[in-house]
């Protein structure tokens, strides 16, 4: 039996304002290539499927056009699991629907834990694989908070309630089992606390620093490896970007990535996770994917450099995307933004930003004066750059991520 494992696909994900329904509508045509040539029975995607909690009209119509592409192939079942940046409503408002043409949803708890258990079945009707097709847990359905407990310790109880619901889905398809020499599949969408924290396992937005550390969102709460039961023959998960085991220890319990690069910031090969099954052994094949609109950073401090680095560019017809960082002196911005403009003119590339990283402010302006957002994309460390500024007790702060964080899932649900 095979599987193809892939996630954080965020359709409808723009970059800065560049729509990409063309790239997404060519990934999805890929991967309905790879299931078919590689004749995969269960298709799994692990969470963070849209973008938006609400996702645009056209952003819908790739979602079901792909899901109806895959059934017109060998693939005999497609599981979809939700994530953080998903609305569990919408993703599971058609569940009744799909689950008769054989596209199981999970989007959110169900009050019995057998609900979240796919049973997968050969042409015989013998039961071939276990699939525990877990949601993205929110803190409010699976832990309690209370009164006088800091961050960490919040943080700890939800941690310890993930793990707790991964014991008990995969105690009760281990029940199922029984004696029988077939795998069981856990799917998940969070974040493992032995992660190395560097841009190649970058889960959220795009940030100016080369080497950066994972937002304070994307990292709020990790999960311990030991965490996953023993049961588990391979373990699916999402919500980190690049393609990764999540321990040396066992290579079969992994993040696949996102199948599309997501953001300038996001570097390194792209691919899906093939999964073959003998029996319970999993044997991984990893299938690089395409890249379907080249991205290219630049950074310069010269006019001249640039110049001579767009010029390039143009005359060779490329079409790519392009961020522009400006880290020079900030008399000579305006003379690099012309010439950025003039060259651009008549290309077939796009500059979708440029930003500046002047050598020459003086410490008041890069402490205080400085226009934010010139400094950062990244909402979490502009949070965490204010708090810095404020006199507070760490109590205070830890309160106010708490607060923070709170407000940040209300917004993504409302789709803001």
């Amino acid at each position: 039996m095979k599987i193809l494992h892939t996630s954080d696909i965020h359709i409808g994900k723009k970059i800065y304002e560049q729509a990409r329904d063309e790239e997404f509508n060519s990934l999805f045509l890929w991967l309905v290539k790879i299931v078919e040539e590689e004749k995969v029975d269960v298709f799994i995607a692990a969470g963070d499927i849209f973008e938006v909690p609400n996702p645009s009209n056209s952003s819908r119509k790739l979602y079901y056009r792909f899901l109806s592409s895959l059934l017109k192939t060998s693939c005999r079942k497609v599981i979809i699991t939700s994530g953080n940046h998903d609305s569990a409503e919408f993703l599971g408002a058609p569940k009744s629907i799909l689950d008769s043409l054989s596209v199981f949803v999970s989007s959110e708890l169900s009050e019995k834990i057998e609900d979240e258990i796919v049973e997968i079945k050969d042409e015989n009707g013998e039961l071939e694989a276990l699939v525990c097709a877990v949601p993205y847990l929110r803190e409010k359905d699976i832990s309690s908070v209370r009164a006088g407990e800091t961050f960490e310790e919040q943080n700890a109880a939800y941690s310890s309630a993930i793990s707790a619901h991964y014991k008990e889905v995969a105690a009760k398809a281990s029940k199922i089992r029984g004696a029988r020499d077939i795998p069981i599949i856990a799917v998940g969408h969070l974040f493992a606390s032995n992660m190395p924290c560097s841009e190649s396992v970058f889960c959220g937005e795009g940030q100016d620093t080369e080497e950066r550390t994972i937002s304070f969102w994307g990292n709020a709460v990790k999960v311990e490896p030991s965490g996953f039961p023993e049961e588990i023959d391979y373990l699916a998960l999402g919500h980190i970007h690049m393609p990764q085991t999540l321990s040396s220890e066992n290579p079969m319990r992994r993040y696949s990535g996102s199948p599309l690069r997501l953001s300038f910031g996001e570097t390194g090969q792209k691919s899906v996770c093939l999964v073959t099954f003998n029996g319970k052994k999993p044997e991984l094949k990893l299938v690089h994917a395409p890249e379907f609109h080249k991205m290219t950073r630049l950074k310069s401090s010269s006019p001249d450099d640039i110049s001579c680095r767009l010029n390039a560019l143009k005359s060779s017809g490329a079409d790519d995307y392009l961020e522009i960082i400006f880290s020079g002196r900030k008399s000579v911005f305006e003379e690099f933004r012309r010439i950025v403009d003039e060259i651009s003119e008549g290309s077939l590339f796009k500059v979708l930003k440029l930003k500046t990283e002047f050598c020459d402010l003086s410490a008041y302006e890069r402490d205080e004066g400085a226009d934010i957002a010139m400094l950062t994309d990244d909402r979490d460390r502009i949070f965490e750059m204010r708090l810095d500024r404020e006199n507070l007790s760490e109590d205070e702060k830890d309160e106010l991520r708490g607060t923070y964080r709170e407000a940040l899932e209300l917004l993504l649900e409302d789709g803001i």
